[in-house]
């Protein structure tokens, strides 16, 4: 309960000040009084100046936002686990992303206007006179969302690949594993943190470049049109209202995104909990074909695990790995560098 009042004695300190400010200034073209704003956040159905409600123009954005975020994914994830596995492709790849990463996306709008003028998605499937959603998603947004979300997404997706540890890539290899195996059960998941940083950085930018985007010439909806509009007409209220669900609406997609981020990561903490703890893990896999009963991230725990008791409890290391006169000189003999101890397990010469 404390972080939860510390967190909005700020935004009440705000609060306080503003209607304060409004008082004295007495402009509600200038500077709106704070219930009017909330009369207008809590009626989000209502019409506003004859060009939708709230809802309408949130949805119309985040249609937009989704669709050039989808494409953004679809590309960006793919081509960075190429580029960070890949030196080919990093060495073809590298200096384009280097020139192109530090434009700024929203430089690219007018550029987007020109090339792509108006055209909408409902054009390119021959639904022009015929009214729907995709009437409203103009291929110039959808490219200055796709150019703003690629980046963070592709740069992160490289990182988290190039970090995986070579001790996994190495004995995944021992196991057997094949490189679509590889991929799929130690690269990628190791990559995951990465990506999904990747994916929630590219979301907020997104989010932001389509507001910017939608208050130029030849956008008819959106969340970002509604400011301009507002502001054309000095409806201020309705304007303030706009800037704080822009807000919300993209504090709640850097939440969704976050969640998504930290449940994978304490499921795996569990299940490592479960394997290190449960005496039966190991034996469910008997000795000589624990390592086919096993994906190479299970297998990996497995060995870890197998050495780290032979480390700390000598009472309970099987005899096929080592005897336990042969584990209280284990320490002497791994000082002198004796070859037939790696890591606390005795193999044999």
């Amino acid at each position: 309960m404390k972080p939860f009042l510390l967190g909005i004695l700020i935004p009440l300190l705000i609060l306080i000040l503003w209607q304060a400010a409004a008082v004295r200034v007495d402009n509600p073209a200038l500077l709106p009084r704070v219930e009017k704003v909330v009369h207008r956040l809590i009626h989000p159905f209502d019409d506003l100046l004859n060009t939708g409600s709230f809802i309408r123009h949130i949805l119309t954005s985040g249609l937009r936002v989704i669709l050039g975020f989808f494409i953004a994914s679809c590309i960006g994830i793919p081509l960075g686990l190429l580029v960070g596995r890949r030196l080919l492709f990093r060495r073809l790849f590298n200096p384009l992303i280097e020139l192109l990463r530090p434009l700024c996306p929203i430089a690219w709008i007018p550029f987007a206007l020109a090339v792509f003028k108006t055209t909408t998605v409902a054009d390119i499937f021959g639904l022009r006179y015929s009214p729907s959603v995709l009437s409203h998603i103009q291929l110039g947004m959808l490219f200055v969302i796709f150019y703003g979300g690629f980046f963070p997404i592709f740069l992160n997706t490289v990182h988290g690949v190039r970090a995986v540890k070579d001790i996994h890539i190495e004995s995944a290899r021992l196991l057997g594993t094949d490189e679509r195996r590889l991929f799929r059960k130690v690269i990628f998941p190791s990559a995951l943190p990465s990506i999904l940083t990747g994916l929630r950085l590219g979301l907020g930018i997104a989010w932001m470049v389509i507001i910017a985007a939608e208050m130029l010439p030849g956008s008819d909806a959106g969340i970002g049109y509604l400011i301009m509009f507002s502001y054309e007409l000095a409806e201020m209220d309705i304007l303030i209202a706009s800037m704080i669900l822009i807000g919300v609406v993209g504090a709640l997609l850097s939440s969704g995104v976050r969640l998504v981020q930290t449940a994978p990561h304490s499921g795996r903490r569990k299940n490592d909990e479960r394997i290190s703890t449960d005496p039966q893990s190991e034996q469910n896999f008997p000795h000589g074909d624990w390592r086919q009963g096993a994906g190479p991230l299970q297998s990996l725990v497995l060995l870890r695990n197998r050495r780290a008791r032979v480390h700390h409890r000598p009472d309970r290391v099987r005899k096929d790995i080592a005897a336990p006169d042969d584990f209280r000189s284990r320490s002497s003999r791994f000082r002198r560098g004796d070859p037939r101890w790696r890591g606390g397990i005795r193999y044999p010469s």
